[in-house]
Protein backbone atom coordinates (compact mmCIF):
# COMPACT_ATOMS: atom_id res chain seq x y z
CA UNK A 1 0.00 0.00 0.00
CA UNK A 2 1.23 3.39 -0.81
CA UNK A 3 0.94 5.31 2.27
CA UNK A 4 -1.13 8.69 1.26
CA UNK A 5 0.70 12.05 2.89
CA UNK A 6 -1.14 12.76 6.08
CA UNK A 7 -0.51 15.44 8.95
CA UNK A 8 2.21 14.72 11.35
CA UNK A 9 -1.08 14.51 14.67
CA UNK A 10 -2.52 12.12 11.61
CA UNK A 11 0.71 9.71 11.80
CA UNK A 12 1.11 10.17 15.29
CA UNK A 13 -2.60 8.99 15.86
CA UNK A 14 -2.13 6.07 13.64
CA UNK A 15 1.22 4.89 14.75
CA UNK A 16 -0.43 5.48 18.57
CA UNK A 17 -2.61 3.07 17.77
CA UNK A 18 -2.56 -0.61 19.36
CA UNK A 19 -3.18 -3.67 17.02
CA UNK A 20 -7.22 -3.36 16.32
CA UNK A 21 -9.40 -5.77 17.06
CA UNK A 22 -11.80 -7.71 14.69
CA UNK A 23 -14.36 -5.23 14.50
CA UNK A 24 -11.75 -2.06 13.98
CA UNK A 25 -11.72 -1.19 17.56
CA UNK A 26 -8.31 0.20 18.48
CA UNK A 27 -7.04 1.75 21.27
CA UNK A 28 -5.14 5.08 21.10
CA UNK A 29 -2.26 5.19 23.52
CA UNK A 30 -1.15 8.92 23.68
CA UNK A 31 2.91 9.36 23.63
CA UNK A 32 2.66 13.23 24.44
CA UNK A 33 0.11 15.86 24.85
CA UNK A 34 0.57 17.91 21.57
CA UNK A 35 -1.74 20.28 20.70
CA UNK A 36 -3.91 19.12 17.62
CA UNK A 37 -2.66 15.65 18.33
CA UNK A 38 -5.35 12.62 19.63
CA UNK A 39 -8.25 11.98 18.77
CA UNK A 40 -9.11 15.44 16.89
CA UNK A 41 -6.94 14.18 14.28
CA UNK A 42 -9.65 11.21 14.01
CA UNK A 43 -12.36 13.40 11.85
CA UNK A 44 -9.57 14.41 9.43
CA UNK A 45 -8.86 10.66 8.77
CA UNK A 46 -12.46 9.99 9.01
CA UNK A 47 -13.27 12.53 5.75
CA UNK A 48 -10.27 10.64 4.21
CA UNK A 49 -12.12 7.07 4.91
CA UNK A 50 -9.73 5.24 7.34
CA UNK A 51 -12.23 5.91 10.49
CA UNK A 52 -15.78 4.45 10.65
CA UNK A 53 -18.39 6.33 10.58
CA UNK A 54 -20.95 6.32 14.16
CA UNK A 55 -24.49 6.19 13.01
CA UNK A 56 -25.69 8.32 15.75
CA UNK A 57 -23.54 11.24 15.36
CA UNK A 58 -23.02 10.91 11.59
CA UNK A 59 -19.29 11.42 12.49
CA UNK A 60 -16.55 9.75 13.43
CA UNK A 61 -16.13 6.65 15.13
CA UNK A 62 -14.04 7.99 18.46
CA UNK A 63 -14.21 8.47 21.95
CA UNK A 64 -11.77 9.83 24.34
CA UNK A 65 -11.70 9.05 28.07
CA UNK A 66 -8.88 11.14 30.15
CA UNK A 67 -5.43 9.40 29.12
CA UNK A 68 -6.74 7.20 26.24
CA UNK A 69 -9.14 6.52 23.41
CA UNK A 70 -10.59 4.64 21.07
CA UNK A 71 -11.13 4.55 17.52
CA UNK A 72 -12.71 2.61 14.80
CA UNK A 73 -10.68 1.78 11.44
CA UNK A 74 -11.97 0.77 8.17
CA UNK A 75 -11.23 -1.82 6.75
CA UNK A 76 -8.54 0.86 4.57
CA UNK A 77 -7.56 2.25 7.95
CA UNK A 78 -6.01 -0.78 9.42
CA UNK A 79 -4.25 -1.57 6.25
CA UNK A 80 -2.63 2.18 6.27
CA UNK A 81 -1.55 1.44 9.73
CA UNK A 82 -0.60 -2.03 8.65
CA UNK A 83 1.94 -0.37 6.51
CA UNK A 84 2.83 2.95 8.50
CA UNK A 85 4.17 0.12 11.28
CA UNK A 86 5.92 -1.62 8.82
CA UNK A 87 7.49 1.31 7.45
CA UNK A 88 8.42 1.98 10.96
CA UNK A 89 10.17 -1.58 11.60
Amino acid sequence: MIIPRLTPPQKRLLRALELPLADGWARYIPRQHIRGDGLVSAWALWRRGYVATNPDTNGPSAFARRRDGWVQLTPLGIELRAAMQKEAN
